[in-house]
């Protein structure tokens, strides 16, 4: 068993998170911010592929958005760094017809990146959890308030963005997106995961005890610091 260790502040704290046009939106930067470190979490690549329990990791995605009472579609993203498993489960999506898709080129690199809509994460996540994780990449999930259609069009710009980009601007991308969604989660290619909430939806106190819960639901060893957010 990994264990994790949790670190927190508001969301303008982490700065590879934080896009500075969010400044405009002054309430989004305080959004309470989470970050679940695995331990040896410098391990990237196929170490930290090895190290990591993917079973467990949805495990704790399942029960957190459950112990949220998250009851609208969840957008699932996949960013493929190394181009080993997009296109895999890109070709899944489109056979299965199950939920609605699309996919997009991102970066310089051309990295594939593949999005889907799940109206019942639970029942869903057998679609695409044995495709996971990337040994490079990230990937996202986040509730959705609006139709497909539009968070596709969404990474579209983005994506077209990103080709232009002198470093790469994933991460604010996607926290960009802490505008309009109420909990958004992304684990990167070592196995952290970072949690933001919109306050309307969790306050401080319930963001904590819906991490926790579903810490000990997946069996999942976590310390949290004094103070959660702060």
């Amino acid at each position: 068993m990994t264990p994790y260790v949790a670190t927190s502040g508001p969301l303008r704290s982490y700065k590879d998170l934080y896009d500075r046009r969010l400044d405009k939106l002054p309430d989004v930067g305080g959004f309470p911010t989470v970050e679940l470190a695995p331990k040896g979490a410098r391990d990237r690549g196929f170490l930290a592929a090895h190290r990591r329990d993917p079973a467990q990791e949805w495990s704790f995605l399942t029960s957190l958005f459950e112990t949220a009472g998250v009851k609208k579609p969840i957008v699932y993203g996949l960013r493929d760094v190394e181009k080993a498993v997009g296109e895999k489960l890109k070709q899944r999506l489109a056979k299965a017809q199950e939920m609605p898709f699309a996919s997009v080129k991102y970066s310089i690199s051309d990295d594939d990146m593949v999005l889907c809509e799940m109206n019942d994460f639970r029942e869903q996540a057998d679609w695409v959890n044995d495709i996971y994780p990337p040994c490079e990449g990230q990937v996202f999930f986040y509730v959705s308030t609006g139709d497909f259609p539009t968070a596709e069009s969404y990474w579209r710009n983005a994506a077209t963005g990103s080709q232009r980009a002198k470093e790469d601007p994933f991460r604010r991308d996607l926290f960009w997106l802490a505008v309009e969604s109420p909990l958004l989660v992304m684990i990167d290619n070592a196995g952290i995961i970072t949690i933001s909430a919109s306050p309307k939806f969790q306050s401080e106190d319930k963001l904590r005890e819906c991490i926790t819960q579903a810490a000990q639901k997946a069996q999942m060893e976590l310390t949290f610091p004094p103070s959660l957010i702060g």
